[in-house]
C-alpha cells in the first residue's frame, strides 16, 4: 500500500461528523451522572438526550452521505460526459477520501488511455496523410511507368525486328566471310605458287643469263677464228696470185709452190678445223637462242598468268574491300558490342587497300616483265635468224675448204708434176685463185654475220640482266604479297570467328531482345495492377484518414486536463557509474536520460519506434537511399546564446565521428562517405556531410543504411554548441545543448539540477520548473522506498516483487505503466576454448535451464523467456521460435556425447553490486546447471580486477550480461554481439562464417520482407548454434506519484520522456 503522504487528506464535513457523534454521546452521560433528580428522572433525561443526539447525527450523517452520493453522482456524470479535468482537490471534497482516490485513479487511467488514443489518432493521420501523398505519387509513377513500359516494349519490338534483321545480315556477312577466307585460301596457295614460279623463272633467267655469257664468249672465238681464217684466205689467194704469176717459172718455182701448196692444205685444213668449230658454235648458238626463245615464251605465258592471277586478287581485293564495309555497317548497327568487329573491319579495309596497292606494283613489273620479255622474244627471234644463216654460210664456208683442200691436194700433186703441167697448173692456179676469192667473200661474209650475232648476244645478255632484276622484283613482290595474304587471311580468320561470335551472340540478342519484349509486357501488366493498387491505396488512405478524424472527433468529446505550468519533478537515477556526461560516451540509460534532458538530436522515437522530427522539422531520403535531407527548424536557439545552424550540426557531427573523441558507437556511422579518410586524417572534415545555407543539412551515405534514421536517434550523437566542440573537459563536466531544461548542476554521486528553459522552440509545450535528479540511491529497494515515502515523484527501477505488489493493488494500478524492452539478458559462453566450443555443450547448458521457473520465483512472472537473442517488437522476432525446452536428460545425453558424461566445472565473474543483488539470476542457475553436473564456480571480484584479467588475456567460461537495443533494429544484437569482424565486446570468441555472411545481408537490405526473412533464419541460427544462455527479455516499469500527470512507459530510453510531464496543483 502507499504511504499516507502520497495521498489527499478527508474533507471537513466528514471530519466534523465523525467528532461530533460521541461527544454528544457523552455530554449526556455527563448531564445524567451529574443531575440531582432522581435516578428515574435522570435515566429519562438522559435517554431523551441520547435519543436526540443520536437523531441529530443521523440526520447530520445521512446528510453528508448524501452530499457525498451527489459529489460522486456529479463526477461520474461529468466523466460520462467526457469531462475529466476534475482534480485530486475536487474529487476530494466529495467527503469520501477512498472513493476520491478510486475516482482519480479512474480520471488518470482513462486520461492515459485518451492522450494514446489522440497520439494514435495523429499517428494515423500523419500516415494517412503520408499514404495519400505515396499513393499519388505511386499513381503517377505508375502512370509514367505504364507509358514507358509501352514506349519501351514498342522499342524493343523494333530491336527485336532489328536483331532478326541483324541475325540474317549476319548469317550473309558469316558466309560472305567464310567464302572470302575460302578465295583468300586460294589466293594465298595461287600466291605462293606464283611465288614458286616466280623462283623458278628467276633461277630459269640465271641460268640463261649465264648460257647467254657462254653464247658471247663462243662467237667471241668464232669471230677469232674467222678473222684468222679471212687472213689464211688472203695469203692463199696471194699465193695464188703468185702462182699465177709465175707459172712461166714453175720450174724452176716447183720447189716452192710444193711448199706454197703444204701451207695452203695446212691453211685449208685449220681453215676447215676453224669452220668445223665455228659450225658447232653456231650449232650451239641455235640450240641456245631456241631454249632462250622457248624460256621467253614460258615467260611470257607466265607473266600472262600472273597477271590473270593479279586480275583475281583485284577482285578478291576489292570483294575483301566491300566486305569490310558491310561489316562496318553492321558494326555500327550492332553498337557497342560491334566496336571490336569495327576494329576489324577496318584492319581488313587497310589490307585490302595494301594489297590493291601491291597489286598495281606487281602489275607494272609484271608489265615491264612482258615488255622486255617481248623485247627478248624479238632479239632472239632475230638472232636464230641470223644463227641460221651463220650455220648456212659455215656449211657453206665447210665445203669451199672441202674443195680448197682437194684443189690443194691437187695443186701439191701438181706441183710435183709441174714441170709437165705447166698449162694445167695455169689453168689449176686460175681456179684456185678464183676459189680462194670466193672463200675470202664467205670468210669476209660470216665474219660480219658473226660481229652481228655477237652484238644480238651482247643485247640479249644485257635484256637478260634486265629480266633477271625484273624477275628478283617481282620475287619480293610477291613474297610481300604472300606476307600480305598471310596476314589477310588470319584478319580473315579473326573476322570469320568475330562473324561467328557476333552471330550467336545476336542468337543471344534476340533471345534477351524477346524476353525483354515478354517482361516488358509483363511490366506494363504489372505497372496496370501498381496503378490499380495506388488507387486502392489512395482510397484506403482515405478511408483510413476519416476514420483517424472520427477518432478524433470522439476523443474530442472528452475534455483532459490542462497542464498546470510550475513545480519540479523529483527522480533518481541508478548505475551511473562514469563522471562523464559528454554524450559521446553514452553507454548506459542513466547517461542516455542525461543526455536527452538537456539536449537533442535531429529525430526522435515517439511512444513506440515511430520516428518523429525533432531538431530537423522534415527531410526527404531520395529512392536510392544513400542521400538524407534535413530541413532545420528555425530560431532554435542554444542554451548559451546563438542560433542553431546547419554548420553547427556538421560540426557537432564530425566532432562525434572524430578520432580524437574516440566516441565508443562513432563506427555505426562508418556507411557515411568520406568516413574512412576522415578518420584515417586524410581530409579536414567528412565528404558525405554538406549544408545548404543555415537551415539544410545533406548526409550522403557511400552504401544504402535501412536503419540509418534510427541511428540519428542515439543520444550519443546529441548535437552539442559550438562552445563545446573544442572544450572537451566541459562537455564531460557540464554540457549545454537546444533541450527544454537547462543544467544548473551536476554532481557525480550526488545531484544533478535542471531549470526550464525559456528560449525552447517549443516552450509552450514545458510545464515543469525543473528537475532533480538524485544520483547517490545505487539500490533498487532503497529507489522504490525513497518513492513510498514521498520523496520521489517518479521511477523506474523497481523490484519485480514490488512491481507485481502494485500491479496487484487496485489503487496503484492506475499510476503503473509497463511495456516489454528490446532487451535481452543472457550468460556470455568462452566458445573459442573447451568445452564450450562444442556446440552440443552450449546446447546443453541450455537445455538445463528452466526459464520458465527462473521467471516465476526471481522475476515474479514478469519477464518473458527468450527463445534467442532478438525480443519482440524487432523485425526477424519470431513468436512461433521456441525457447529451449527445459530437459534435463536431453542435456545429460548432449553432455555424454560430447565426452563430458561425467560433468564439467565452469568459471564465472560477479561485480560486487550483482554478487548483492538479490534479483541476479545467476546463483539460481548455477543450481539447475549442478542437476546435470555442471559445477559453475562464482567468483566475486572488483571491476578493477576484471578488467586487469581481461587486459591479459583471462576470460571466464561464463559471464551474465544484457543487451539493451541501441536503435529499433536487429542490426545492433547482431552486428554487435555476434559479427566477427568487429570488437568482440561479450569476449565470447564466438566466430561462425554464416552468422557474418547473413549480417552483411540484412545491413544492405531495404526491402522490409527480405530483411524479415533474412533476420528470421539470422535468429535461427544463432539459437542452434547456442553461442549463449539465452534467459529472458526484461519488462520496463513506471510508476507516478498520483500527482504527477504524463507519464507513460516508453519502448526506448528515456523511459520517461520530461517535456510530458506536469504536476497538479
Amino acid at each position: 500500500m502507499p504511504a499516507a503522504s502520497t495521498k489527499a487528506p478527508s474533507g471537513g464535513r466528514a471530519w466534523l461528523s465523525a467528532a461530533l457523534a460521541p461527544a454528544v454521546v457523552l455530554l449526556g452521560f455527563a448531564a445524567l451522572a451529574l443531575s440531582p433528580t432522581p435516578s428515574a428522572l435522570r435515566t429519562l433525561t438522559a435517554g431523551v438526550l441520547t435519543a436526540a443526539a443520536v437523531a441529530a447525527l443521523g440526520r447530520l450523517s445521512a446528510g453528508n452521505v448524501l452530499r457525498a452520493r451527489e459529489a460522486t453522482r456529479d463526477a461520474l456524470h461529468r466523466a460520462s460526459a467526457g469531462d475529466l479535468t476534475l482534480s485530486r482537490a475536487a474529487l476530494a471534497r466529495s467527503g469520501e477520501a477512498s472513493l476520491a482516490e478510486a475516482l482519480h485513479g479512474l480520471m488518470v487511467a482513462m486520461e492515459r488511455i485518451l492522450a494514446s488514443f489522440a497520439r494514435l489518432s495523429e499517428a494515423v493521420s500523419g500516415v494517412a496523410r503520408d499514404l495519400t501523398t505515396r499513393g499519388r505519387d505511386l499513381s503517377l509513377a505508375a502512370g509514367v511507368q505504364n507509358a514507358r513500359a509501352e514506349e519501351t516494349a514498342a522499342a524493343m519490338r523494333g530491336t527485336d525486328t532489328a536483331i532478326v534483321s541483324l541475325r540474317e545480315s549476319m548469317e550473309t556477312l558469316a558466309g560472305a566471310a567464310e567464302n572470302a577466307g575460302a578465295s583468300l585460301h586460294e589466293m594465298t596457295a595461287t600466291v605462293t605458287q606464283v611465288s614458286r614460279s616466280t623462283s623458278a623463272l628467276r633461277s630459269f633467267v640465271d641460268e640463261t643469263a649465264a648460257s647467254f655469257g657462254g653464247v658471247v664468249s663462243a662467237l667471241q672465238e668464232v669471230t677469232s677464228a674467222v678473222e684468222n681464217l679471212s687472213g689464211l684466205a688472203g695469203e692463199t689467194a696471194s699465193a695464188t696470185a703468185a702462182i699465177r704469176a709465175s707459172t712461166a717459172e714453175t720450174d724452176r718455182q716447183a720447189q716452192t709452190a710444193a711448199r706454197l701448196s703444204e701451207r695452203a692444205s695446212a691453211a685449208v685444213v685449220s681453215g676447215k678445223t676453224a669452220v668445223s668449230g665455228t659450225l658447232a658454235g653456231m650449232q650451239e648458238i641455235r640450240q641456245a637462242v631456241s631454249g632462250a626463245a622457248d624460256a621467253a615464251t614460258a615467260l611470257a605465258e607466265h607473266s600472262a598468268r600472273i597477271g590473270e592471277i593479279l586480275h583475281a586478287i583485284e577482285e578478291i581485293a576489292g570483294e575483301t574491300n566491300l566486305l569490310a564495309l558491310n561489316a562496318s555497317i553492321i558494326a555500327a548497327q550492332a553498337g557497342e558490342s560491334g566496336k571490336t568487329f569495327s576494329v576489324l573491319s577496318d584492319d581488313i579495309r587497310d589490307l585490302s587497300d595494301r594489297t590493291a596497292v601491291s597489286t598495281e606494283e606487281v602489275r607494272g613489273l609484271v608489265s615491264a616483265v612482258k615488255r622486255g620479255v617481248e623485247d627478248v622474244r624479238r632479239l632472239l627471234s632475230d638472232a636464230r635468224r641470223r644463227t641460221e644463216e651463220g650455220v648456212d654460210l659455215a656449211q657453206t664456208s665447210d665445203a669451199t675448204l672441202d674443195e680448197i683442200e682437194t684443189l690443194a691436194l691437187e695443186s701439191r700433186r701438181a706441183s710435183e708434176g709441174i714441170a709437165g703441167m705447166a698449162v694445167t697448173q695455169s689453168a689449176e692456179a686460175a681456179r684456185v685463185s678464183e676459189a680462194t676469192g670466193r672463200v675470202s667473200s664467205e670468210i669476209t661474209r660470216i665474219s660480219e654475220a658473226t660481229r652481228g650475232q655477237l652484238e644480238t648476244a651482247r643485247a640479249v645478255n644485257a635484256r637478260a640482266d634486265r629480266v633477271r632484276d625484273l624477275t628478283e622484283q617481282l620475287a619480293r613482290a610477291m613474297e610481300e604479297q604472300a606476307a600480305g595474304g598471310q596476314t589477310l587471311l588470319g584478319s580473315m580468320e579473326r573476322v570469320t570467328s568475330t562473324v561467328d561470335a557476333i552471330a550467336e551472340a545476336t542468337v543471344t540478342l534476340a533471345d534477351g531482345s524477346s524476353a525483354v519484349v515478354r517482361s516488358m509486357e509483363e511490366i506494363r501488366r504489372a505497372a496496370e495492377r501498381n496503378a490499380y493498387a495506388a488507387t486502392s491505396m489512395n482510397q484506403a488512405a482515405q478511408a483510413l484518414e476519416q476514420e483517424s478524424l472520427l477518432l478524433r472527433s470522439r476523443s474530442s468529446l472528452f475534455r483532459l486536463p490542462t497542464p498546470v505550468p510550475g513545480g519540479r519533478v523529483r527522480a533518481a537515477l541508478r548505475y551511473l557509474d562514469e563522471e562523464n556526461f559528454d554524450p559521446a560516451f553514452c553507454q548506459t540509460i542513466p547517461q542516455a536520460i542525461l543526455a536527452r534532458t538537456w539536449g537533442e538530436g535531429l529525430v526522435r522515437f515517439g511512444e513506440g519506434t515511430r520516428i518523429l522530427p525533432e531538431l530537423a522539422e522534415r527531410w526527404e531520403i531520395d529512392p536510392s537511399g544513400t542521400v538524407y535531407t534535413f530541413h532545420l527548424r528555425r530560431g532554435v536557439r542554444w542554451h548559451e546564446g546563438g542560433t542553431l545552424t546547419a554548420a553547427d550540426v556538421k560540426a557537432s557531427f564530425e566532432r562525434f565521428l572524430s578520432p580524437a573523441v574516440a566516441a565508443p558507437l562513432a563506427s555505426l556511422f562508418d556507411a557515411v562517405e568520406g568516413f574512412d579518410d576522415f578518420r584515417a586524417g586524410r581530409t579536414p572534415g567528412v565528404a558525405g556531410l554538406e549544408t545548404s545555407g543555415n537551415g539544410v543539412l545533406r548526409v550522403r551515405l557511400a552504401r544504402a543504411v535501412p536503419f540509418f534514421l534510427q541511428l540519428l536517434t542515439l543520444p550519443d550523437i546529441t548535437v552539442l554548441p559550438p562552445a563545446l566542440l573544442t572544450d572537451p573537459g566541459r562537455a564531460r563536466r557540464l554540457p549545454s545543448g537546444t533541450g527544454a531544461f537547462v543544467p544548473r548542476e551536476i554532481t557525480f554521486g550526488r545531484t544533478a539540477r535542471f531549470d526550464r528553459y525559456d528560449a525552447y522552440w517549443d516552450r509552450g509545450r514545458i510545464a515543469l520548473d525543473g528537475i532533480d535528479l538524485d544520483l547517490a540511491e545505487d539500490s533498487e529497494g532503497g529507489v522504490f522506498q525513497r518513492f513510498l515515502d514521498g520523496q520521489l515523484d517518479v521511477i523506474w527501477d523497481i523490484p519485480f516483487p514490488e512491481a507485481a505488489r502494485l500491479m496487484a493493488d487496485p489503487e496503484w494500478r492506475p499510476y503503473i505503466d509497463s511495456s516489454t524492452q528490446l532487451h535481452t539478458s543472457f550468460l556470455v559462453l568462452r566458445c573459442d576454448r573447451a568445452p564450450l566450443d562444442d556446440v552440443r555443450v552450449r546446447r546443453a547448458l541450455n537445455h538445463a535451464v528452466d526459464r520458465v521457473a527462473l521467471n516465476e520465483r526471481t522475476f515474479a512472472g514478469l519477464t518473458m523467456p527468450a527463445s534467442s537473442i532478438l525480443p519482440p517488437h524487432l523485425v526477424g522476432h519470431d513468436p512461433a521460435l521456441r525457447p529451449y525446452r527445459h530437459d534435463q536428460e536431453r542435456a545429460r545425453a548432449l553432455l555424454r556425447e560430447a565426452g563430458r558424461g561425467e560433468g564439467l566445472t565452469l568459471s564465472a565473474w560477479l561485480s560486487p553490486k550483482d554478487a548483492r543483488d538479490p534479483l541476479n539470476p545467476l546463483p539460481a542457475v548455477a543450481a539447475q546447471l549442478e542437476a546435470v553436473g555442471v559445477k559453475l564456480v562464482l567468483e566475486v571480484l572488483p571491476g578493477e580486477e576484471m578488467s586487469a584479467r581481461t587486459r591479459s588475456g583471462v576470460f571466464p567460461d561464463v559471464k551474465l550480461s544484457r543487451w539493451f537495443a541501441d536503435f529499433p533494429d536487429p542490426d545492433t544484437f547482431f552486428s554487435s554481439l555476434f559479427y566477427s569482424k568487429t570488437e568482440d565486446v561479450l569476449d565470447g570468441g564466438y566466430r561462425n562464417v554464416e552468422v557474418d555472411r547473413l549480417v552483411e545481408k540484412g545491413a544492405r537490405l531495404l526491402d522490409a520482407a527480405e530483411r524479415e526473412s533474412v533476420y528470421r533464419e539470422l535468429n535461427r541460427l544463432v539459437q542452434s548454434e547456442a553461442p549463449v544462455v539465452f534467459l529472458f527479455h526484461n519488462r520496463g516499469f513506471v510508476v507516478q506519484a498520483p500527482r504527477l500527470r504524463g507519464a507513460q512507459a516508453h519502448l526506448l530510453p528515456p523511459p520517461v520522456r520530461w517535456n510530458d510531464l506536469w504536476l497538479e496543483p
